[in-house]
């Protein structure tokens, strides 16, 4: 993904050259991108996988995913309707898909983290995924304490509540976004 390991950090080197294999590996066909910039930059070689997203257009770049809005804000109208744009694309747009942030580990782990509970995974699961964000290279621990803050904020659940011990999680969320009007029972049901 990138020719010159001069112009990235060597962690970014290597999480570029591993994100190129599993995309290629999965036959990944559509970009979420979540950064607030398009990948179009002169220090990368696009891989041959993602000039044909490119050139299909199954790409949706979230530009008002900003970090705060992931991690302080998910109970905001921009966060929701970012969800909202995610998942009228996943039901218009074929996959695999490719969700990503800058770095691959903060929005991307709240975003998907939402997603997976809409999908039906536990708190204990979305926990694990968020936190093996590390085997990407990054040299950072995420621990299962972003998601929690994340998923209280977004229901309105007090943070002295073990979001774990809330039964039906997938019900929960996806009532939300229901209830407060940003998809309809069906779009969820599609996605």
């Amino acid at each position: 993904f990138c020719d010159d390991k001069k112009t990235l950090s060597n962690t970014s080197f290597e999480r570029m050259q591993k994100m190129e294999y599993l995309c290629n590996k999965y036959k990944i066909s559509a970009d979420i991108n979540l950064s607030d910039k398009s990948l179009k930059n002169p220090t990368y070689k696009m891989p041959d996988f993602y000039i044909k997203i490119i050139d299909a257009g199954n790409i949706l770049y979230m530009t008002d995913c900003s970090y705060s809005e992931c991690y302080e804000k998910t109970n905001s109208s921009k966060f929701a309707n970012g969800i909202k744009q995610i998942v009228q694309f996943v039901n218009k747009t074929q996959g695999p898909y490719l969700i990503h942030c800058a770095i691959g580990t903060d929005r991307t782990g709240i975003v998907c983290a939402v997603i997976a509970a809409m999908c039906g995974a536990t708190i204990r699961e979305i926990e694990e995924d968020y936190c093996s964000s590390i085997n990407m290279g990054i040299l950072e621990y995420r621990g299962p304490g972003a998601v929690r803050y994340s998923l209280n904020k977004l229901l309105n659940i007090p943070f002295t509540k073990n979001i774990a011990e809330i039964p039906d999680l997938q019900n929960l969320v996806c009532s939300y976004f229901i209830n407060e009007g940003y998809l309809s029972k069906q779009e969820i049901d599609e996605f």
